[in-house]
């Protein structure tokens, strides 16, 4: 039997409230003091307990303003092939799309370890910032070959989406998809961007498309806040 600590009993406590309906999407939460006095709990306990419930997804936080009722997690594909994009836009939710980097490279020992591709081998390395709802949410790094998409660069990837542009400029079709899934420490390169420091952790996605004849498209790595999707399987 499990024990009901404080900060669980105030996470059990607000998540009723959003369920019955007390609370609804877009709610601000009442004042961390107002909430401290209603459970009759320490600033660190109901802190705690919030925390468990942004874990989840069910409110977030706007730095020196409050807590407030999210929308419906994200659905994301833990295995077939959906661009991040369409999965948000079938969504109720506002996205934007950043590019941080969009830059040519040669592969190194570290992709060719997850590409299996020669050294050497050209690569477009992609860094785009998922924003939803004004928040920013996910770090993504997509790596392709050169040779199957010339002059990818060209295109704008903030108002595109990157598979239908494989798809329909270049008639390449995507078949098998492996993935990962591991909650992973947050790393400096993209802490900045998502609003968290090197003590947090992260939902890491990473894998490899393959298209109809079996040629390695793109491998990926996407880097998320936690709570910010719901993995999905078929």
């Amino acid at each position: 039997m499990k024990l009901m600590t404080l900060d669980l009993i105030v996470a059990d406590e607000v998540k009723c409230m959003i369920e019955d309906g007390t609370l609804s999407i877009g709610d601000k939460l009442p004042s961390e003091r107002e909430l401290c006095e209603h459970f009759n709990v320490q600033r660190l306990t109901l802190r705690s307990g919030l925390q468990m419930l942004e874990e989840e997804g069910l409110i977030y936080s706007i730095p020196r303003n409050g807590y407030y009722v999210a929308n419906n997690r994200i659905q994301k594909s833990a295995d077939n092939i959906v661009s991040t994009t369409s999965e948000i836009q079938t969504s109720n939710h506002k996205m934007e799309t950043k590019i941080i980097k969009f830059v040519e490279r040669e592969i190194d020992k570290y992709l060719y370890s997850e590409m299996k591709l020669p050294l050497g081998t050209r690569l477009y390395e992609i860094k785009r910032l998922r924003i939803i709802d004004d928040k920013p949410v996910s770090m993504d790094y997509s790596f392709i070959p050169k040779y199957t998409t010339p002059n990818l660069d060209k295109f704008n990837l903030e108002n595109r989406s990157l598979y239908e542009i494989l798809e329909s400029e270049y008639g390449i079709i995507l078949k098998k998809s492996i993935q990962n899934i591991i909650v992973v420490r947050a790393e400096e390169n993209y802490c900045t961007d998502l609003g968290l420091t090197t003590e947090d952790h992260v939902v890491l996605q990473s894998g490899i498309v393959y298209d109809q004849n079996g040629e390695l498209v793109e491998f990926s790595e996407t880097y998320s806040r936690i709570g910010a999707f719901e993995y999905v399987t078929c």
